[in-house]
Order: structure tokens, then sequence, then C-alpha cells
């Protein structure tokens, strides 16, 4: 089994598990916690997805095997390295974002709809 697959059926399974961590997205607040998954699809990650993956290995061990640039992250979030390593901290606590670069993608519809609304908010409205 290579990483990637490996990957996909942890992810796969961290997709259902997660659900209820999904719930403090909906929260308006929670709009620092987007741009903190728009920026992690757009960094530069290497990933071995067609390495043989051990047996064991488990999401910990499929992160020690990945590789992006921090600084890029923080760049593209638009924020602090300090705070850009907080909010990358917290979405990999929370399993929302996975070593090759994908986010969870129930937070891709969640997205969605943000990126629509902040569309609507600076489109004129018509009279």
């Amino acid at each position: 089994m290579t990483c990637q697959e490996k990957l996909d059926l942890i992810k796969e399974y961290e997709i259902e598990a997660s659900r209820s961590k999904l719930v403090f997205l909906i929260n308006p607040r929670s709009t620092d916690i987007y741009e903190a998954l728009i920026a992690w699809e757009s960094t530069t990650v290497i990933f071995p997805g067609n390495d043989e993956a051990a047996d064991d290995i488990d999401l910990v061990g499929l992160w020690s095997l990945s590789s992006f640039d921090m600084k890029e992250y923080a760049i593209i979030l638009g924020t602090t390295l300090a705070l850009a390593i907080k909010r990358f901290n917290q979405l990999q606590k929370l399993k929302l974002v996975f070593p090759d670069g994908t986010i969870n993608s129930q937070c891709s519809s969640l997205i969605k709809g943000y990126i629509q609304k902040k569309i609507i908010d600076i489109l004129p409205q018509k009279k």
C-alpha cells in the first residue's frame, strides 16, 4: 500500500469522525479558520504519495513524511509566523488538514459558502 492509499483510508475515517468538530466552523467568528484552510490548500506541500507505506503507519507518521514551508503558509495566510503556526496546529489537531496538502472534504462546502458570502458582501447591491 502506498502512502497516498494509506492516507486516503485515514481520511475516510477522519471525515466521519470529525463531523462534530465542524460545528465550530458554523460560528460566524470562525472566519480565521476558513482563511487558514484556504491558505493550506494554496501552500506547496511535498508528500511522498507513491512511496510504500509501513503497515502500521498512522496519521502522525504520514505527517512526518510531509514537508512544507511554514513561512510560505504564513505569507499566504497574511499573518505572522507565530500566528500561522498556531492556526496550523489547530487545524492539524482537529484533523481538518492532511499531510498531502488537502483539507477535510466536509470543510470544502463550508468554505464555498463562506467565499460566496464574501463575494456577495463586496458586490454592489442592485436597487
